[in-house]
């Protein structure tokens, strides 16, 4: 996995061209990104173009989804690692869903990603980088993508027994 100083995958570009398009009021960009299946709109071939002009059909492919992710709410997008964990906790994410995160591999990560990502932007911040990776590094066949993983599931659960739990009232 690359670090923050090396290619990035492209992340923090895509991300910021995202805001640029979200700061220019273009909602009909971002729109067609957030739609964007199979078909890529217009609006992902000029960030493509820019950001990875030589990528390959499958890092096209997997750039899409992070963008349809980014797309989501970008005045949410919150940089920076081991985030993720920590939001899933705290937006109250369900342990199922967390779970299925974490196990999912191949296209039932590419829907579990746009899920969660959809569920903590419409709630609070999203904490777009270790999704992006996971997207990405599965990509690669990366090992780096179980290191991802354990990160994110260890800020989840750090941060649930660090939550004060609910005790019931007694009925003296």
């Amino acid at each position: 996995m690359p670090s923050d100083t090396e290619s990035d995958y492209g992340i923090e570009a895509w991300a910021n061209a995202v805001r640029s398009l979200a700061k220019a009021s273009d909602r009909g960009a971002l729109a067609e990104l957030r739609r964007s299946g199979k078909e890529l709109p217009a609006a992902f071939w000029k960030i493509a173009v820019k950001t990875d002009p030589r990528a390959r059909p499958e890092r096209i492919k997997r750039m899409a989804l992070v963008l349809q992710m980014l797309a989501l709410r970008p005045d949410k997008l919150i940089a920076g690692r081991g985030k993720l964990g920590e939001a899933l906790a705290t937006e109250n994410i369900s342990e199922a869903r967390v779970q299925k995160l974490m196990t999912a591999r191949g296209p039932a990560l590419d829907d579990q990603v746009i899920r969660v990502a959809r569920q903590l932007a419409n709630s609070g911040a999203l904490p777009y980088r270790e999704l992006a990776e996971l997207l990405l590094a599965e990509d690669h066949g990366c090992p780096a993508v179980e290191l991802i993983r354990l990160e994110i599931a260890r800020g989840y659960w750090v941060n649930r027994a660090a939550a004060p739990t609910e005790v019931p009232e007694s009925e003296d």
